[in-house]
């Protein structure tokens, strides 16, 4: 049967869903050491030398090799999610604000999650599944899913290696990021005027 689906969009993962599905982030270190060691030998050669161009070459292949290869994952990801739901909730969250982390930065910029999210509503949109965008300033990873109440003490840039937790209001534990995609789910269908599974 076809979900309602709420997802999360992080940085250690590049996504977890509400049905406790986690997406993990694609392994592209062979590709990144490549680059970086192309970025290297073009910095110690002389511009327009037979050396750097060979350099500059190896460095553009690498680069290719490394956008196809996350394109695809990517594709493969949005079309399996999209196949298997019937509504998609997303918080839009501030890419840009994260990029200004410097502990997130490096990861924001090789996982790309924006294109991610990208994908998967014009996937959404070709197949007629209702996609929506949950605002980027609802606490999801604050409120307990359960009980509705919210925990401002796992907010901030420092609260981040919080990954699970006890509501301070009722018995639940916590995943944080399961937790959150279940709290985008359920505001997700209050937008559109329905109730959860």
């Amino acid at each position: 049967p076809l979900q309602q689906v709420g997802i999360d969009i992080g940085c250690s993962k590049l996504a977890v869903l509400s049905n406790t599905q986690e997406i993990p982030n694609l392994d592209l270190t062979q590709e990144t050491d490549k680059i970086i060691q192309y970025q290297k030998q073009m910095s110690h050669r002389t511009p327009g030398s037979v050396r750097y161009n060979e350099a500059q070459r190896l460095f553009n292949v690498w680069f290719t090799k490394l956008i196809n290869k996350r394109n695809d994952y990517y594709d493969k990801m949005t079309c399996y999610i999209v196949k298997n739901s019937c509504f998609v909730a997303v918080q839009n969250e501030n890419i840009i604000a994260w990029k200004h982390n410097k502990h997130l930065s490096h990861s924001i910029q090789l996982n790309a999650p924006r294109i991610f999210m990208d994908k998967l509503e014009y996937k959404c949109d070709w197949n007629d599944v209702k996609f929506i965008k949950v605002p980027r300033n609802f606490p999801s990873t604050q409120i307990c899913s359960s009980c509705g109440k919210r925990n401002r003490n796992i907010s901030g840039w420092d609260k981040l290696g919080i990954r699970e937790w006890d509501c301070p209001f009722c018995p639940a534990h916590h995943d944080r990021d399961v937790n959150a995609s279940i709290n985008i789910l359920n505001r997700g269908l209050e937008l559109v005027g329905t109730t959860g599974q």
